[in-house]
């Protein structure tokens, strides 16, 4: 048991994620955003692009490219109503060091020591990996907290970030729709802002 913390497994997480290609995605949810265990280090998998997300960013019009760093590409999303950086690479070593260095900036951005509020998901193509980051605010929208009919169990993890969105009650199952979905996406997320300080710390 170790604490759930990417930096110093993420070597280990894009090796998984090469071994299970070319059938399965690895993801990981930070202990303060869906980690079923926050004190057991552990990554989980999925079919290769069951997650809608996943398929969107292969269109060239859903992503804007920031740069080449290190040999690796980056990008971030356009019009998926939630933050990202995409990180693209066929060299392990230099993806590492990227992954690393994005971390570190959003570590400056936020201020704090810990480890950002974040959900990855990684996978190989059998070319170069694709590692889609999900920079968090926080953990559950504030509907979660709500009482009575008001209350929607949705909590958000890489899984449903991603756009796969698991309901445990069947009342949110049949009432949610896009916009609701939207706004929980957007709440939970950070901010564009935040992004754009992102890569300028990034950047430098």
């Amino acid at each position: 048991h170790k604490p759930q913390a990417i930096g110093p497994a993420f070597s280990r997480f894009l090796a998984r994620a090469k071994e299970l290609s070319p059938d399965f995605t690895v993801f990981y949810n930070g202990p303060r955003c869906g980690a079923s265990a926050p004190d057991h280090l552990h990554f989980q998998a999925s079919p290769f692009r069951a997650i809608p997300i996943e398929r969107e960013l292969v269109e060239s019009n859903r992503r804007t490219k920031e740069g080449s760093f290190e040999g690796v590409e980056v990008f971030t999303p356009n019009g998926l109503d939630r933050e990202a950086f995409v990180l693209e690479g066929g060299d392990q070593e230099r993806i590492e060091k990227v992954f690393s260095r994005l971390e570190a900036a959003m570590r400056k951005t936020s201020g704090i020591a810990d480890e950002p509020l974040m959900n990855v998901l990684c996978s190989f193509d059998g070319r170069a990996w694709c590692v889609i980051l999900f920079p968090r605010s926080k953990h559950r929208p504030n509907a979660y907290f709500s009482k009575g009919e008001d209350r929607i169990v949705v909590s958000p993890a890489a899984v449903d970030i991603g756009g796969l969105v698991v309901t445990p009650l069947e009342k949110d199952f049949l009432n949610l729709d896009a916009r609701t979905l939207i706004e929980i996406f957007k709440e939970v997320s950070v901010d564009p802002g935040f992004t754009e300080r992102v890569l300028k710390a990034f950047k430098q």
